[in-house]
């Protein structure tokens, strides 16, 4: 069975293979920069050559032939190394060598899918503006890995192999060249085996969109067009005769571009000419930060609606770029990246899991990649994964919602001003004063229940485009969804669940620049409370009270991370790892006998119900005095990242004494909220 697939995998890398041969020859794409409406990120490819081959390594000698067809040697695989493309980190890292890297281009910091330590690497230019060779000289490396044949790529090449410093140039052109380049790095890490798992695994997925395509009849007329030059307004950049423009050819497309200039990688045409051409459908590749801006640019612009695709809603985003949100790239997300064009292309044909995809990439990368972060990008609708799991079609531009979870998220991403309904918690409930001081308005919303029970029939009444709700009353959700709301479902069980949704209203309402701000000032707090607590050998042992003083948070809590958060071990969790709270007897509590006793706020007592109650006077928390009651702090929203710092101050407060947290939480409310903490709650 092995070998078949084997032989299957060949004879269809080999019919890809001859589509490419068969494509008129011209002048060398690879001899000429990208337009300026592309992105400074991109690289353009080279017309094939014959494929290089690579020479085994003799004891641990390294030998690989590159691109250019050059043959180099190194006497063990390189311990040092400088990467200047991002897309080449990518491959380098998922194949565990990124702690060889020493140096980057510029670009590569930026690339969100590369782990901290690599993006902090020295920089030392780009193939565009140059590279300082000395610099580069400078770090020792064994070897330079980059792209020839574009920009001031070759020069850069020719002087750092004149000062002595070997050079592996790469391109990409197609399918071929990705799996290639794989093979390349992986032999010259001396990475073979985890190099041949990535190839297997994006070979595979290259089969499948082969097998696709083999099953179309008619073949749609398409264009892949760089979205900056939709908002350059002037001539438009499409890809033609490259790694990009070959991609909707493989889906099963006729790239119109590739046929009116089969010589040309980044062809510019005016917009009088795509409308003559008059394709089935319009792909932009662009950052998906840049959806919202793209499609509102294209709805005022007269001349697009006479196109096909715009009348028929076949105008689709490719998110494109590096940072998280965005699919499209050179490298190993270029297999991903095909995998979402030829479903928005085929979506009868196609039926890939693209974001699991993606995730498997991010563990080979070491970073998360959060499903809520990711979209299909529709001119008239997007697909989105909510908490719940469900994959749920909205409106390209969310204009009327209504939520009765997590009230802060619409102060934070400036979307108030579309509420049409809230909970009667936002209100009446505990986070009234938030709301309140930071949107004065809200009481003047409908209130037409709360989490736990809504008013459909009054909720419809109100024409809400998207409803956000907790998953806590199945009835209320089989209503909204016979009553065809749209139904986005919140649930959140950790710290992780927290930036989902944060990242699921930047892509719900285009504001993924301040879901990024914001996930990052999250991920500052915990950082800073590792950094804090690293060296902390005995760790403080925490029982967690809930809305009695028997009622405890058990493993499976929000609050019990919060705690390992915070660098302490939730007491209860080993009795009770699958339980969100449970109640337990006096004597549960005297035997964990924890070192601090945290409070729930929503708890209607406080420290002195727990320090003066006779069934705590033999736990060392309460000998010493170390019962505190928990602010007003939200674990399903921003706040939880303050909430972890509290707790952390709390369980060692030697460690943290320079830290006030009043100010630090009044900083980040006023970034979050506009309003302090202090404002707020006192």
């Amino acid at each position: 069975m092995k070998w078949k697939i084997i032989s299957l995998l060949v004879v269809i890398l080999a019919a890809i293979a001859a589509v490419y041969l068969l494509l008129p020859k011209g002048p060398s794409p690879a001899q000429t920069a990208p337009t300026a409406a592309v992105s400074p990120t991109a690289s353009p490819t080279a017309v094939a050559t014959q494929p290089p081959t690579q020479t085994p390594a003799v004891s641990r000698q390294i030998v690989v032939v590159d691109f250019r067809g050059k043959r180099i040697v190194l006497p063990k695989p390189p311990e040092r190394i400088v990467v200047l493309n991002s897309y080449w980190a990518e491959v380098l890292v998922a194949l565990g060598a990124g702690d060889k890297i020493v140096g980057i281009g510029r670009y590569v910091d930026a690339d969100e899918y590369l782990p901290p330590e690599v993006r902090k690497k020295p920089v030392v230019g780009d193939l565009f503006g140059g590279v300082n060779v000395e610099a580069v000289v400078a770090l020792k490396p064994d070897v330079v890995v980059t792209d020839y044949g574009y920009g001031k790529a070759d020069e850069v090449i020719k002087r750092l192999e004149e000062a002595g410093v070997p050079v592996v140039a790469l391109f990409m052109r197609g399918t071929p060249d990705e799996l290639k380049a794989v093979e390349v790095l992986g032999n010259l890490t001396g990475a073979v085996d985890k190099a041949r798992e990535l190839k297997a695994f994006m070979a595979k997925r290259f089969e499948e969109l082969g097998a696709g395509a083999a099953k179309i009849k008619e073949r749609k007329r398409a264009v892949l067009i760089f979205g900056s030059s939709i908002l350059a307004g002037g001539p438009l950049s499409l890809a033609a005769n490259s790694s990009f423009g070959m991609a909707l050819v493989e889906a099963g497309a006729v790239n119109v571009a590739l046929e009116q200039f089969p010589n040309q990688a980044w062809p510019k045409i005016d917009m009088e000419t795509l409308m003559r051409w008059d394709p089935d459908v319009v792909l932009i590749a662009a950052s998906a930060e840049d959806a919202g801006r793209i499609f509102d640019k294209i709805r005022s612009d007269e001349r697009w609606r006479v196109l096909k695709a715009y009348k028929n809603g076949e105008i689709y985003l490719v998110p494109w770029g590096s940072k998280i949100g965005d699919i499209l790239n050179w490298g190993p997300r270029g297999v991903v990246g095909r995998e979402y064009i030829a479903e928005v292309l085929y979506p009868d044909v196609y039926a890939f899991d693209w974001r699991g995809d993606l995730k498997r990439l991010g563990d080979m990368y070491g970073v998360s990649i959060p499903p809520q972060a990711y979209a299909v990008y529709n001119i008239n609708w997007k697909e989105v994964v909510d908490l719940a799991g469900n994959v749920v079609k909205i409106p390209s531009r969310v204009e009327r919602f209504a939520t009765f979870v997590t009230y802060q998220l619409p102060i934070a991403f400036n979307v108030t001003s579309r509420l049409v309904a809230v909970g009667r918690d936002a209100v009446q409930g505990v986070f009234a004063p938030l709301m309140k001081a930071a949107f004065p308005a809200v009481v003047n919303l409908p209130t037409p229940g709360d989490r736990f029970k809504v008013n459909v029939e009054a909720l419809v009444q109100l024409k809400p485009q998207v409803v956000f709700n907790w998953v806590v009353n199945p009835d209320d959700i089989r209503t909204m969804q016979r009553a065809n709301l749209t139904l986005v479902q919140v649930v959140v069980n950790n710290f992780t669940d927290a930036e989902r949704l944060v990242w699921l209203y930047g892509v719900v309402f285009d504001r993924l620049p301040r879901a990024r701000q914001i996930v990052n000032d999250m991920e500052d707090i915990v950082k800073f409370v590792a950094n804090r607590t690293a060296s902390v050998r005995e760790k403080a042992r925490v029982l967690y009270l809930w809305v009695d003083p028997l009622t405890v948070a058990g493993g499976a809590s929000l609050f019990s991370q919060n705690i390992e958060l915070a660098g302490g071990v939730n007491v209860a969790a080993a009795d009770y790892p699958t339980m969100s709270t449970v109640k337990v007897d006096p004597e549960r509590i005297l035997k964990w006998n924890p070192d601090v006793i945290i409070i729930a706020w929503q708890a209607r007592y406080n420290e002195s119900a727990v320090l003066n109650n006779p069934v705590y006077r033999g736990v060392n928390a309460v000998k010493n005095g170390r019962v505190y009651k928990k602010p007003i702090l939200s674990e399903y929203t921003p706040d939880t990242a303050l909430s972890v710092l509290w707790t952390a101050t709390k369980l060692y407060p030697d460690l943290f004494r320079d830290v006030n947290f009043t100010k630090v939480a009044d900083y980040y409310y006023r970034r979050w909220y506009g309003v302090s903490y202090t404002q707020v709650w006192g």
